[in-house]
């Protein structure tokens, strides 16, 4: 093998990056997820124009990860991150949009 070659190759290995054993694998300070799920019972939600407002609102929440509108029932199931969101914040969304809204029971009947 040539002194080109062979400075190619240790200028490869060199560039590699190897985890070591005692180095940290992220941020310390970093919060895993606290998933959960919120409906909310929409007063007034009566159209597919209303529906998209509401749930455009929800959506720039910070927080929240998902936003299933159930037209008919007048409901928005609201998924977050409860590290970040809480039902109260997403309730002050739906008035941002428009709407009154209050909490729904999850666990149904």
């Amino acid at each position: 093998m040539g002194l080109a070659r062979t400075g190619m190759l240790i200028g490869l290995v060199g560039s590699l990056a190897l985890p070591c054993a005692g180095c940290e694998s992220g941020p310390v300070d970093e919060v895993p997820p606290d998933i959960r799920q919120a409906l909310l019972m929409v007063d007034g939600l009566n159209s597919a124009t209303a529906s998209q407002k509401v749930r455009a609102e929800l959506r720039r929440t910070r927080g929240v990860t998902g936003v299933v509108m159930d037209l008919p029932n007048a409901e928005a199931l609201v998924t977050f991150d409860a590290n970040l969101a809480n039902e109260y914040g997403l309730q002050e969304a739906v008035e941002a949009a428009g709407f009154d809204s209050h909490l729904g029971d999850l666990e149904g009947p």
